[in-house]
């Protein structure tokens, strides 16, 4: 995931894409992200971090195919409409809440 914008390659906070080659030699990543292939060298790689699970707040403005919500009653002070509201709408085909 992008973690900043960069408006020299065209990629923006929140996008995610996949690593698809390291060139060790020329020290050089590639992510495509849907299609486009964007290169990053070894000192950008701050711009960038795993994305294995992603918040509501870094999620705004991007869709994804299906989410999984899971609600956890202890943090009750950040259930609020608007937040779940966000974090369900930003499934495209299939969204499911698990309360704890």
């Amino acid at each position: 995931m992008q973690i900043r914008n960069n408006y020299d390659k065209e990629v923006f906070n929140g996008d995610i894409g996949r690593i698809v080659k390291i060139d060790r030699e020329e020290q050089e990543i590639i992510v495509d992200y849907d299609g486009r292939p964007i290169s990053y060298e070894y000192s950008e790689l701050d711009e960038i971090v795993m994305a294995y699970a992603v918040s509501v707040h870094k999620s705004q403005g991007s869709e994804y195919p299906v989410i999984v919500m899971p609600i956890l009653t202890q943090h009750y002070m950040l259930l609020q409409r608007n937040l779940l509201y966000t974090g369900v709408t930003r499934g495209k085909e299939i969204g499911y809440i698990s309360w704890y």
